[in-house]
């Protein structure tokens, strides 16, 4: 059986045709596809994509397909010896120490903020959005981010700590609308100029560090309360109980937390995504959080935001599209090879919450027992 022959039938079975009418099917330009994506699995479909080798109208379709049948597969049938090997290093490896944190900081939050600007909209919020009641992304993150400060309670005068704090949103929302004091810690200089920027008559702090480094923003201070949103997915499973750790010597009796995280009930991940979107990233399943909890703090409450992940790099995709010719021009960077790297990762992931195989949770965390939480939505 020849490569075209052999992939074209796998791919039927998850209900995808090569040449097929429908939009999510796949248009083959170059016969080379077929070979090397038998031998090299999920990372050749992406890179194959990259170069321009088959094109597909709707790409989150496609993927909503091909992560449903991957779902439904025995665990015996075919998988490519590449896409085998990267999942046991994901087991074995811890690919989230000290040492190779750089490597994931380099990959995204070393890129221009022109960028995000343009694909996150007013909010400059890099995580899922809530919608609810929003009919916009720039709603949808206000919601989120006035979601998580009602699930913390927040109260003027108490000191917040948060870990990853991006380009400095919910620092800014938790002290200009609640009157928190608030500490941000983030790797990221990018970052970091223009979350200082955003907050500059607010009383907000923020450290370039690893959050492994407490000596630099804690200073022997307890905090109240603490947030987490959009970084947890990158510590890593053998790194999760001394991340947790580290937090319950930082933290007041009392006090709360929240995490929002992406979660993969599976443990997997994609080999492509691991290469060239989000490297060593490795979210977590429920039962690596609740292990690396167990002893220090309580699971308050626990909110499943995967859907409203869909829509977030919906309108994500749609912002990158729509500004990309006034994009291109200002970053030699900003080539076609990038313009396909970053459709792919917007619409594959697209396709992959609408599957459901992907979850966004927000877990609210308390340190030390308390009569009553009550549950926000």
């Amino acid at each position: 059986m020849s490569a075209r022959d052999s992939l074209s039938a796998r791919l039927a079975q998850a209900d995808v045709q090569v040449g097929g009418p429908r939009p999510s099917d796949l248009r083959v330009r170059d016969e080379r596809f077929f070979e090397r994506v038998l031998r090299g699995g999920s990372l050749a479909l992406g890179e194959s994509y990259m170069e321009g080798l088959w094109e597909c109208d709707d790409l989150p379709g496609l993927f909503e397909r091909l992560s449903a049948w991957r779902n439904s597969r025995p665990e015996r049938s075919y998988t490519p010896l590449r896409d085998r090997w990267q999942r046991l290093e994901q087991r074995l490896l811890n690919l989230r120490g000290r040492h190779r944190a750089r490597e994931v900081l380099d990959a995204q939050h070393q890129l221009p903020v022109r960028l995000f600007q343009r694909m996150l909209g007013r909010s400059m919020v890099y995580s899922c959005g809530y919608w609810r009641d929003a009919r916009d992304l720039d709603a949808a993150q206000e919601a989120k981010l006035e979601l998580i400060c009602r699930k913390l309670e927040l109260r003027a005068g108490q000191s917040l700590l948060e870990w990853g704090s991006g380009f400095g949103a919910f620092a800014r929302w938790a002290a200009q609308r609640h009157g928190c004091e608030v500490v941000g810690v983030n790797p990221s200089s990018e970052q970091l100029l223009f979350a200082r920027r955003l907050c500059a008559d607010l009383p907000v702090v923020f450290h370039q560090c690893d959050y492994r480094v407490p000596q630099v923003y804690a200073q022997e201070r307890r905090f109240e309360r603490f947030a987490s949103i959009g970084m947890f997915e990158a510590v890593g499973w053998r790194n999760l109980r001394r991340h947790m750790e580290l937090l319950h010597g930082l933290l007041a009796d009392g006090a709360l937390g929240l995490l929002h995280t992406i979660g993969d009930e599976a443990g997997s991940h994609d080999p492509w995504l691991h290469r060239y979107v989000f490297p060593n990233g490795a979210p977590p399943t429920l039962g690596q959080i609740a292990s690396a909890l167990k002893g220090l703090f309580e699971i308050e409450d626990l909110q499943n935001l995967g859907p409203d992940q869909a829509r977030t790099l919906q309108a994500w995709e749609a912002n990158f599209r729509g500004t990309w010719n006034e994009l291109r021009d200002t970053d030699e960077r900003f080539d076609d090879r990038f313009f396909r790297t970053w459709v792919y990762y917007l619409g594959c992931c697209q396709g992959v919450f609408r599957a459901r195989k992907m979850q966004v949770w927000q877990i609210v965390l308390s340190k030390g027992r308390r009569e009553t939480l009550p549950s926000v939505r």
